[in-house]
């Protein structure tokens, strides 16, 4: 299985720009459960965080079947406590550093689909967090879709049919 969460990372090392901001990679489980930045709270201002959970499904894609697997990703800046200014510009940093990860998964894509996994970057949605998100925090979230193929093969000798 691709592993999304180093894939993640390493474009968050690799990025100039969230290497000139100090982004920390870290995890999490989902918008509740952000534990993995709350540790690093008063000693980082800036994260990249993946989902350690996924959403997903199974689907049929040419001829053959495949795991669906759908990961959400944050990208997140701390501003100064009642500046708006500071507020709107972190967001907007946010926002680059989502367009430049886009750019680099689409050109990823290529390569990974010749490996037979496919990222789908066809249809990224992204959430961006208003209102007082962690106490001064601000950015936004990211899902995006991952299939690989799966083994859908059925065998008898898992089955009791005896038994119907």
């Amino acid at each position: 299985m691709f592993n999304i969460k180093d894939y993640i990372h390493a474009l968050a090392s690799q990025n100039k720009l969230c290497r000139a901001l100090n982004f920390k990679p870290s995890t999490c489980s989902g918008i509740n459960y952000i534990e993995g930045m709350l540790q690093e709270f008063r000693s980082t201002s800036n994260f990249i965080s993946v989902s350690d959970i996924t959403d997903g499904s199974t689907v049929s894609r040419s001829g053959g079947w495949f795991a669906r697997r759908v990961f959400t990703v944050f990208i997140l800046m701390r501003y100064k406590a009642g500046d708006r200014n500071d507020q709107e510009e972190k967001l907007n940093t946010c926002r680059e550093i989502y367009r430049q990860f886009l750019s680099r998964m689409i050109v990823d894509s290529n390569a990974l689909d010749n490996s037979m996994v496919y990222l789908n970057v066809s249809d990224i949605r992204k959430r961006e967090l208003g209102g007082y998100f962690l106490s001064g925090c601000t950015g936004l979230y990211l899902m995006l879709s991952l299939d690989e193929p799966t083994n859908l093969q059925y065998n008898e000798e898992e089955w009791d049919t005896t038994r119907m």
